[in-house]
């Protein structure tokens, strides 16, 4: 046995196997009018009958009529030469019967049998299957029997169906014959009618070949196959016709076979025309690189296909995406291309293969990332003003979407610092920034502002802009040291203030026993920053004057007054009232240092009054209150620990004044 036919014919075998599994005599009408035949051939499963079968007639429901003398074995007929040479495989067949005569065949190797018996006539007879009837009348309608023979006696087998006898012609083509083409491949169906036909031959022409050839070796049987569901069903596609060229257009008919090998007519002529939908082989090792907004793409272009057309690359921005194709139609040849994007960030690229038909084989997507390297644009301050306490900065947003904020920067000494500093931590999202400084600061500040986008890249630092807040603080209030009588003057000194804006200072005067709102300005002009003392020239004599004075700086603000400061310009006129036993001491219950003293009573004419001055350590003295009439004074405004000198002075009409000598007293600690 021939195996490698063997393998060929089991799928088929089995379908032909379960496609007659009921049928087991075949009848057919054969020979020429003048002569006709009436042809019987056994389709049972067995096959081979050891012992033979025989054959029995009936014409017309008339009595059995035995036509076989003796039973019909396997290897009774031999076929002729014409048949040998008509037929290559015969001998195999023959050999391979003879050679399974001794034993019981099963399974495949009856199927091979049967197939062989079903399309062969000759090597149907050489089994014994097959019989001849010529002894039959042309209009006549005859049944026949069918028996084997078991241990010497006969068994029935089956009763075939009336059978008129007429002239012979070729049964009706196979129905519903379905051609569906595909790439590189045209499948053939029909719909199977086991008792009319068991094979069917297939037939193609094409454009290139007009003549119907056959382009199947041996019949094609349509097989069963269980389903999903468990029952037996025909196959969705019966022959598949591989040796097509795509494009190309295809004509087909199909024949059917009957049980004795004749074709039945052919089918009408169905076009096809099998499309190319293999993709390519796709391109290996596809590489990206990013430089700026450029992105260079290479690949391994050394394994095509033969109907390799060229290249295309594809973009997206996600790996998910729809991508769209970025290049023209690129030569075979070709192994990069350089794409160009708006802008940075992520891109995902794939190149795909293309075949004449435009069948793509597509490359594994690769990601390339894009660096952000390019700065906001410069941004445009629109405004910077200034109130007590803040400088509000405003500017124009910029138009980038990948703007992550702004960056404000500050200098107190002049635009061209190497000092300034960012006064905002964090990249500012909106147009306007209010600097809150103290209400001390009266320099200029000076803003340099910087746009940024997420990848941190940083402008053009916008014009530099500067504002100073309004001056609202005025200048410290100021210290007086002493008011004292230089000959015909008054000569009032202060310590001089610190404040770095200070313009200068007013003096002003008042008589002792008038109110301080009464107070003229002695100064005709504003006083230098650098003065520390005042001549008054035209106090009235022997009148006692109190003094104060302002500070006042560039900005004009004027500072609180100083302390009052009494002095008078004495004239030598009449005498002066003596100050006697002065004493002073600190009372613990009033907490204050308390004074007493007597004026010297035989020059007490024209005596207006006394002031009591005091000191503190190294400090000049001071006056405590106004001018009055009085021999005590209690001061309250004293701080424990510290040691007090303290003088009476005495003032008359006249102008005249004496001093009384000084005392001091030191004012006890608090106990803890």
């Amino acid at each position: 046995m021939n195996t490698k036919l063997f393998f060929a014919l089991l799928p088929a075998l089995l379908g032909s196997f379960a496609a007659h599994a009921q049928q087991r005599v075949a009848t057919g009408i054969g020979g020429s009018a003048s002569a006709p035949q009436v042809m019987l051939k056994l389709v049972d499963e067995k096959v081979i009958f050891p012992e033979g079968v025989t054959i029995y007639r009936s014409a017309d429901g008339q009595q059995w009529q035995k036509l076989t003398e003796k039973p019909l074995k396997m290897g009774d007929y031999t076929p002729t030469q014409e048949e040998f040479k008509a037929d290559s495989l015969l001998p195999q067949y023959i050999e391979a019967a003879a050679a399974l005569q001794e034993g019981k065949p099963e399974g495949a190797t009856l199927l091979v049998m049967m197939l062989k018996a079903l399309e062969s006539r000759p090597f149907a007879a050489y089994l014994g299957i097959a019989y001849t009837d010529t002894q039959v009348a042309a209009g006549q309608t005859y049944r026949y029997r069918v028996c084997r023979m078991v241990r010497g006696a006969e068994q029935p087998l089956e009763v075939t169906a009336p059978i008129a006898v007429t002239p012979f012609t070729p049964a009706a083509p196979p129905d519903s014959v379905q051609i569906n083409a595909r790439d590189g491949v045209v499948t053939v169906t029909w719909k199977p009618d086991p008792l009319r036909f068991w094979g069917v031959n297939v037939y193609r022409s094409s454009s290139a070949d007009t003549a119907y050839r056959p382009v199947n070796s041996l019949p094609l049987v349509a097989s069963t196959r269980p389903g999903p569901d468990g029952k037996e069903g025909y196959a969705s596609e019966f022959y598949a016709d591989a040796t097509v060229n795509n494009a190309m257009v295809y004509r087909y008919r199909v024949a059917g076979l009957d049980f004795f090998g004749r074709q039945t007519q052919l089918s009408a002529p169905v076009e096809a025309r099998p499309t190319d939908k293999t993709p390519p082989l796709f391109p290996d090792k596809v590489q990206g690189e990013a430089e700026k907004l450029l992105v260079h793409l290479t690949w391994d272009n050394s394994l095509q296909s033969d109907d390799m057309w060229g290249y295309y690359v594809y973009r997206g921005a996600s790996y998910y995406l729809p991508f769209e194709r970025v290049s023209a139609l690129l030569p075979p040849a070709a192994g990069a291309y350089t794409d160009t994007v708006n802008e940075p960030g992520s891109y995902y690229y794939y190149v795909a293969a293309v075949d004449f038909a435009e069948n793509e084989g597509k490359s594994v997507k690769i990601q390339v990332e894009v660096p952000d390297i390019f700065p906001p644009a410069k941004p445009r301050i629109a405004s910077v003003t200034a109130d007590s306490g803040r400088i509000t900065v405003r500017w124009r947003r910029n138009t980038e979407k990948d703007l992550a904020g702004y960056r404000l920067y500050r200098a107190a000494d002049g635009a061209g610092s190497s000092a300034y500093v960012p006064i905002n931590p964090k990249p500012l999202t909106d147009t306007v920034f209010v600097d809150k400084l103290p209400f001390v600061a009266k320099n200029y500040f000076y803003y340099r502002l910087y746009a940024v986008d997420h990848a941190y890249n940083k402008s053009e630092p916008a014009d530099v802009v500067y504002a100073r807040m309004p001056d609202v603080v005025a200048p410290q209030q100021p210290f007086v040291k002493e008011a004292r009588q230089e000959d015909n003057a008054l000569v009032v000194e202060w310590i001089p203030n610190t404040d770095d804006d200070l313009m200068g200072y007013h003096v002003y005067r008042f008589e002792a026993d008038r109110e301080p709102a009464d107070a003229v300005q002695v100064n005709a002009a504003l006083l230098g920053a650098a003065m520390f003392r005042f001549t008054d020239r035209f106090p009235s004599p022997n009148v006692l004057y109190k003094y104060y004075i302002t500070a006042v700086d560039s900005s004009g603000n004027v500072s609180m007054p100083s302390g009052y400061y009494g002095a008078m310009l004495a004239k030598d006129e009449g005498e002066s009232v003596n100050v006697r036993r002065l004493k002073a001491k600190y009372s613990s219950r009033a907490k204050a240092v308390e004074l007493t003293w007597e004026v010297d009573p035989d020059n007490a004419a024209g005596y207006k009054g006394c002031i009591v001055y005091r000191r503190a350590a190294d400090s000049t003295y001071a006056p405590l209150g106004g001018l009055e009439k009085t021999l005590k004074y209690k001061d309250s405004s004293v701080t424990p620990g510290e040691r007090y000198g303290y003088q009476v002075r005495t003032y008359t009409a006249d102008g005249h004044n004496a001093r009384s000598l000084t005392v001091e007293v030191e004012v006890p600690k608090k106990k803890r």
